[in-house]
C-alpha cells in the first residue's frame, strides 16, 4: 500500500497520513501535543 503524508502545521508538527489498502482508505491524524 502507498503511504502519503502531509504536514498541515509545521509549528505544531501536525500531520495527516493516508493510505489506500484495497477498497478502503485509512487516514491518520498525527500531532505532537
Amino acid at each position: 500500500s502507498k503511504l502519503n503524508c502531509e504536514v498541515l502545521e509545521d509549528k505544531l508538527a501536525f500531520e495527516v497520513r493516508w493510505a489506500v489498502a484495497g477498497d478502503s482508505i485509512v487516514v491518520q491524524l498525527v500531532g505532537k501535543l
